[in-house]
Parts: C-alpha cells; structure tokens; sequence
C-alpha cells in the first residue's frame, strides 16, 4: 500500500509540474501577444498620429538632410515629436530582440513600417551616432529594420502564395 501511495504522490508531482510547466508557456505567450497589441494601440492613439503627420510633413519635405537636421535642431517642438515617433520603434525593437514580444504579430503588424522608416530617418541616426559618440543609438530600431528586410521577400512571397490559393480555392464560391 505504501508503494502504492509514493507512486501516486510522484505521478501527482509530475503532473503538477507539467502543469506548472505548460501555465508558464501560456502565459508568457499571451504576454507576448498582449505586448504586441499595446504598441499598436500606442501606434494609433491620437498623440502619435499627430506625431506621425508632424513626421510625414518633416520627411516629405523637399529639403536636403542637412536642411532637415537643421530645422530639428532649431524646434525644440518637431524634435520632441520626431524622437518620440523613433522611440516607439526602438523600443518594440527591444522588446523584438529579447523575445519580449510575439514575434510574427511584429513582423505582421510593424514589418514596412519599420523598415520604411528606417530608411527614411536613418540619415537623422547616423548623424546623432556621429554628433554625441553614441556608435549604438537606435540599434534595436536598426536591428529589427535589418531583420525584417531580410525576411520581407520570404515573408511577402508566401504571402501572395497564399494569396493566390485561396483565390483558386474560392474561385467559383462567390
């Protein structure tokens, strides 16, 4: 009997633990998916589309970077805008980095954002990197544009794979 009752006592412990186990799982991943969703709501609050307009209209502009750098440099208001719409993508870059966030939803959700803006900003980077010795600034922001770019044909091509299946598939369904 007291076998018996130690085998039990072990089975119950493993089964509590793969419980334990598998709760962990879940909850980092919904954490994750949760992290994911909190930076597109950010993204789409009111705040940080009038950041993204005062952004678009700086970066549209038809002046050099020279001219852009300059005219950041002397509205303390644009700046303030600017860093702070570059901020959010270095953070989520962060986050992308040390598996703080779901990373397929980033991919998804953020992927020609970032690499867009990337591209579009970089020369403000480059140029803060050089003006304060800081060789690291908006790492994570250009590590994830780098990442994403790699994986954006792969990315795209099976998207339109898929695509073009489901529009075979339900060809005459309409």
């Amino acid at each position: 009997m007291g076998d018996l009752v130690n085998f039990t006592t072990v089975i119950v412990s493993v089964l509590q633990t793969i419980l334990i186990i598998v709760t962990i799982f879940y909850t980092r991943h919904h954490f994750k998916l949760e992290r994911a969703a909190s930076y597109i709501a950010r993204f789409n609050s009111e705040d940080m589309i009038r950041n993204r307009a005062v952004v678009e209209g700086w970066l549209s502009a038809q002046n050099s970077d020279e001219v852009k750098i300059k005219k950041l440099t002397d509205d303390t208001e644009l700046a303030i805008r600017v860093y702070t719409f570059i901020n959010l993508f270095q953070e989520i870059g962060v986050a992308y980095k040390n598996k703080m966030i779901h990373r397929s939803s980033a991919e998804g959700y953020y992927s020609y954002l970032i690499i867009s803006y990337w591209k579009r900003i970089q020369f403000l980077i480059e140029w803060r990197r050089r003006k304060e010795n800081r060789p690291t600034l908006y790492e994570d922001f250009q590590f994830l544009a780098e990442i994403l770019a790699k994986k954006g044909d792969k990315t795209f091509k099976v998207k339109i794979r898929a695509t073009k299946k489901n529009l075979r598939k339900n060809k005459f369904n309409s």
